[in-house]
């Protein structure tokens, strides 16, 4: 909380504009003025007579008041395009900004992305999908977030197995169970290639002597700080005095490597992994700190035992539930928008890739008045989040429509009428009619 030691409070207590900052006010009480701001994007407007006064800022007049926050950049998770109007990061098709369209991801090999999506057993989407080799069963590829394809392989004495989508022992894997060897993984590389013999594979196994990566240890890049594993997301080094120590990040998040001298662990869509697109599987882990996390078993809800995941119930698109340790909790998205697998978030409609949701059910007033589906636009041609309508009868009320989906009533005040071409209240002179 901060305290307004160069503002002056007016005698009368309430809420006062900064005379430089157009999104900061001060709440004055007993002669003290406490310093707020107003939501990010919203700029405060001393003419509202609301608890309330921050609005949009093509609704309040700034006048000198030009400064606003220092503005914070926030990246787009990989594949994903800032949208202008939405504020949100989306698909590229969907942001349609010029010189921003989508470059064509395709390996040296020819694999492209498929277009259509995964789901996993409960329904969820798969938002790195994985897919096999066409030759080469330690080898798979993965689309990060559905787009950007990655060339991987399996550890030393496994192959990539297409059911659990994971890397397995070569007698789990159809097609593989000839690769049935002892091998010293420390100088042993492994390279098994498929061949289509009619309908049988077969596999022509080629020992090569090599050191690859999983066989060696890892190598503290700085004597003291976390570091990340080069391979698996959520999996991570303590490094101290040059020795390291092995830790797992709880069971559905991923290790963030932004600052090595901080330990922390967040939800996928918050930290871009880049080539760290493996994760661990569900285990019991009880040598790292985050052993009681680990031992989380998938449930209902929860593909994984943290994060947010889409509503078991297909048509409940406004609804997602939020894993922790395990245990679904159910939450719902404001009024108009949809539960986002990329972004896990709430987004609306038109900024997400779920096609399996219908448009949302919308509420009607009391007189009969549901908020239209066409969009409203504002004087600087953005699309209006909450656009307000005229009453049919009564010029000094009008409707609002919160995320363009929840009706509520509005009235003017101070002897004031609503005027259709500016969206606003304003003096009956100015309303053509009146």
């Amino acid at each position: 909380m901060l305290f307004g030691a160069q503002f002056k409070c007016p005698p009368k207590d309430g809420q006062y504009e900064d005379p430089d900052q157009c999104d900061k006010f001060y709440d004055c009480q007993d002669g003290v003025g406490v310093e707020k701001l107003c939501p990010d994007g919203l700029v405060f407007d001393p003419t509202i007579r609301k608890i309330n006064k921050c609005d949009q800022p093509f609704n309040a007049d700034c006048g000198d008041r030009n400064k606003l926050r220092e503005a914070i950049e926030i990246k787009c998770t990989n594949g994903l395009h800032f949208d202008e109007y939405s504020g949100t990061c989306v698909w590229p098709d969907a942001a349609g900004r010029e010189g921003c369209e989508s470059k064509e991801n395709k390996l040296k090999d020819g694999f492209e992305c498929p277009k259509d999506s995964q789901t996993d057993a409960n329904g969820q989407l798969v938002v790195h999908p994985k897919y096999a080799h066409p030759t080469d069963c330690q080898r798979f590829y993965v689309c990060l977030n559905g787009q950007e394809p990655r060339d991987l392989g399996c550890q030393v004495g496994e192959v990539y197995n297409e059911e659990s989508q994971r890397c397995d022992a070569p007698e789990n894997v159809p097609g593989c169970k000839c690769l049935n060897v002892l091998i010293l993984q420390i100088v042993l590389a492994i390279k098994i290639e498929r061949q289509i013999v009619g309908e049988t594979c077969k596999c022509d196994i080629v020992i090569t002597i090599g050191l690859g990566y999983h066989a060696q240890k890892f190598t503290c890049p700085e004597r003291t700080g976390f570091f990340p594993d080069l391979e698996e997301c959520d999996l991570y080094y303590i490094c101290s005095k040059g020795d390291y120590e092995q830790r797992l990040c709880p069971d559905g998040l991923v290790f963030d490597d932004s600052d090595p001298n901080k330990e922390r662990c967040d939800i996928p869509a918050n930290i871009d992994c880049g080539d760290r697109t493996v994760l661990h599987t569900h285990r019991i882990n009880t040598s790292t700190k985050y052993s009681s996390a680990r031992n989380q078993k998938p449930s209902p809800g929860c593909p994984r035992a943290n994060g947010y995941y889409r509503h078991t119930d297909p048509l409940a698109c406004d609804k997602f539930f939020n894993c922790v340790d395990g245990v679904p909790h159910e939450l719902s998205c404001p009024p108009g928008l949809i539960y986002d697998d990329i972004a896990s978030t709430c987004a609306w409609i038109t900024d997400t890739n779920r096609k399996d949701c219908k448009k949302p059910r919308k509420d009607a007033l009391e007189d009969g008045f549901v908020c239209p589906d066409d969009a409203i636009m504002g004087p600087d041609g953005r699309k209006l989040p909450h656009p307000t309508y005229p009453h049919p009868d009564d010029c000094q009320k009008f409707y609002i429509c919160r995320n363009g989906v929840m009706p509520q009533k509005g009235s003017c005040s101070g002897g004031k009428v609503y005027n259709v071409d500016l969206l606003t209240c304003d003096d009956p002179a100015n309303v053509p009619g009146w």
